[in-house]
């Protein structure tokens, strides 16, 4: 009888899925099941996922044997809700797999010792060390975190070494307001339990820990010192570029360079990804592909694409290794490992089913990296420019075919290698610039012009150059090609800063909720994986995305029991003013959720020289003209409340100080409360007090302290 039901309520003209739909469509179900676990703020039961599942795979199996277009739709839709369930139930799995001991909330001094395990980052003044604890003060070993962050003078100590410290430490920041970072999540999945600076210098210490220096420390070893000769070699900025190209090492990058490169659409040429890996064993395959078929007796006789395959496939293995296997370039090695497979199985190498099949592999073994901006830009503009070609090069060739004949011949072949590199560059850049909004809060407007003036010098000269250098380094014969790659970095980097500085060149936009992304990334996945005129169904999806992104309200402030962050009127301009003792880079991250420059922020250090203060506090304009006071003083409030129309204070008034202010008028921390406020004061006044979070990532650094507490209640109690 439901079978019945079901077949009449099936349109009729609704076409069937194509055979291998599954394969294409299943991959990001799972992927948006993965991401779905990760943005609620409440821990999801346990067994849900895998009960859903459950049931999905039980239908499945049911439905499998019957015939019919009903059967066969009501199987694939049974299917996609058990990659979804999948997904969730994976990074369920994975975020309780991921559990570490982790420190208190609050820092406190630890003197210890641990194994230097990686140089995480290193400037001028400072460096941050990754750390593996064997002795924190007087925590038990079941406390210990598995992993600490230090930050510490550079040059201290290398991977491999013994260190004794003394350094503050406390867990991992979460997200200080609704939309903030949360850098809480990302140490948990990185078992990293407690950052920090340490108190002077690290010193090594002999015969401990850690000397035994293992694979994995020799190459750390080898990347820090392939990167310092690169610098060296090639000299300045663009060796610093260099290295972090080669080896992933940014440290030496220096801030207003990498502001060029971010200004001007051309940052992702700084994160090894796709484009590197692809471009590195793409030369050797191609390369050692044409060696194989000119040899007699071999081309002839055999496919010289498959060993050429499976050069490439070292050589990407090699360089996954060399760049320290961030988590962009795990992506682009499984998405070339892919591609190189089905060379070797005769299959296409790229197509939209090698690009789901890898994203597939690199949501099972990491579901985590489905909810950052480098997974989902990568695989959106991988998506894109396989979908548009495939649809493209069924109705025709998009470029002639090259003549170089004559000086005419050459131009025109120019201009048309020109006009597919603008296309593909407009096509990425299309996009993945939804995503680049939503995690960074700014579009390059000349980006488009930046990589069409960049990427031939990039592609023919930069990375060739580079790619013979190291290999050739060792024998003494690297300096000619590394001279070259850095002719090439210097037109890139001139490139950068020209259209860094032209006027407009960045376009800042506001926070956008997470269901608005997730309905832009479906209207893509539709554009990209339907066929013909289904296509246009994705176009409604952005359309009612873009309509929820353009149409959220913002919050004008943030009210924490230690201090808060407001948007006020500064001469006309929007600012962003802190008080108490919020740390600035939240006060930057507030900033640029509103859709305002980072260097636009007032900390309360600065706040007298920009808006009028005493010691009772400061007196702001808010952006719907009201007048609004930022207390210090319990005492003042009276005052306060007579002269302003709204006051603001961290403290918790007794009702006498609350007389002479209306209720609406004084804005106070939550009662009994230290989760944070979200305020609305677009000519009305709301406080939006945040919900509990309950995820493993944010219960972990509050039990340590809960317990303490409740230790030192009952010795008070025993005394």
């Amino acid at each position: 009888m439901l079978r019945a039901l079901w077949a009449k309520s099936v349109p009729r003209h609704l076409a069937l899925p194509p055979r291998g739909s599954v394969l294409l469509w299943a991959p990001w179900l799972f992927c948006f099941g993965a991401a779905a676990y990760f943005y609620p703020a409440f821990e999801p039961p346990v067994l849900l996922a895998w009960l859903i599942a459950a049931a999905a795979l039980a239908a499945l199996i049911l439905v499998r044997g019957q015939d019919g277009a009903a059967a066969a739709l009501l199987g694939f839709a049974l299917a996609l809700l058990l990659a979804f369930a999948g997904g969730w139930g994976v990074a369920q799995w994975q975020a309780r797999l991921h559990a570490a001991p982790v420190l208190d909330e609050q820092s406190r001094v630890y003197k210890g010792e641990g194994v230097v395990l990686a140089v995480d980052k290193e400037r001028a003044r400072r460096a941050r060390y990754v750390v593996a604890p064997v002795r924190l003060g007087r925590l038990d070993k079941t406390r210990l975190p598995e992993r600490i962050r230090l930050s510490a003078y550079p040059g201290d100590a290398a991977p491999g070494q013994s260190v004794r410290f003394t350094a503050a430490l406390q867990a991992p920041s979460p997200a200080g307001f609704a939309g903030g970072y949360d850098f809480a999540r990302a140490a948990w999945f990185a078992r990293l339990g407690g950052t920090g600076y340490a108190y002077g210098h690290l010193h090594p210490v002999a015969g401990k820990h850690g000397d035994a220096i293992s694979t994995g420390f020799r190459l750390a070893h080898m990347r820090r010192s392939l990167a310092h000769r690169i610098e060296t070699r090639v000299g300045g900025q663009k060796g610093a570029v260099a290295a972090a190209l080669v080896t992933g090492d940014r440290s030496a990058i220096a801030g207003e360079t990498a502001e060029d490169l971010r200004a001007a659409g051309l940052a992702h040429m700084l994160a090894i990804s796709g484009l590197h890996m692809g471009l590195v064993a793409g030369l050797v395959f191609a390369a050692s592909a044409m060696i194989l078929a000119a040899i007699p007796g071999f081309g002839s006789r055999y496919d010289s694409r498959k060993p050429a395959a499976v050069l490439g496939l070292l050589v990407a293995s090699g360089y996954l290794l060399l760049s320290g296997a961030s988590a962009p370039t795990q992506r682009a090695f499984v998405m070339i490992a892919i591609a190189f497979m089905a060379v070797l199985f005769n299959r296409r190498a790229l197509s939209l089913r090698t690009v789901s099949l890898a994203a597939l592999a690199v949501a099972l073994m990491a579901p985590q990296h489905v909810v950052s901006p480098g997974f989902q830009m990568s695989f959106a503009a991988a998506l894109a420019l396989i979908a548009f070609y495939e649809w493209a090069g069924s109705r025709g060739r998009l470029m002639p075919a090259l003549d170089f004949n004559s000086p005419l011949a050459v131009l025109a072949s120019t201009s048309a290698v020109l006009r597919t590199l603008a296309l593909t560059s407009l096509i990425a850049g299309l996009a993945t610039a939804p995503f680049a909004a939503f995690y960074f809060h700014r579009t390059a407007v000349y980006g488009l012009a930046a990589n069409v003036a960049a990427m031939p010098v990039f592609t023919f000269i930069v990375m060739p150059s580079l790619l013979a250098g190291t290999l050739l380094d060792g024998l003494g014969a690297g300096a000619p090609f590394y001279a070259l790659a850095g002719w090439g970095l210097d037109i890139i980097m001139a490139i950068a800063h020209a259209i860094a500085h032209m006027p407009g060149a960045v376009v800042r936009s506001a926070a956008a909720p997470a269901p608005a992304l997730a309905i832009i990334a479906a209207g893509l996945l539709l554009l990209s994986l339907l066929r013909q005129g289904w296509r246009l169904a994705g176009l409604p999806l952005l359309a009612i995305g873009a309509g929820i992104w353009a149409w959220s309200a913002h919050p004008d402030g943030i009210l924490r029991r230690d201090g808060g962050a407001l948007r006020i009127m500064v001469a006309g301009k929007a600012r962003v003013i802190g008080f108490g003792a919020m740390p600035r880079y939240q006060l930057e991250q507030f900033a640029q959720t509103l859709g305002l420059p980072p260097e636009i922020v007032i900390t309360p250090r600065k706040a007298p020289a920009l808006v009028p203060c005493d010691q009772s506090g400061c007196t702001v304009r808010l952006a719907d003209g009201r007048l609004a006071v930022l207390n210090r003083q319990i005492g003042t409030l009276a005052e306060d409340c007579r002269l302003a129309d709204l006051v603001l204070t961290l403290q918790s008034p007794a009702p006498r100080n609350r007389v002479n202010c209306a209720p609406a008028q004084l804005i106070s921390p939550p009662a009994r409360s230290r989760r944070p406020a979200l305020l609305y004061l677009n000519g009305c006044t709301l406080v939006q007090v945040q919900a509990p979070r309950t995820r493993p990532w944010d219960l972990a650094r509050r039990q340590h302290g809960a317990a303490r507490i409740a230790r030192v209640h009952a010795f008070s109690a025993r005394r």
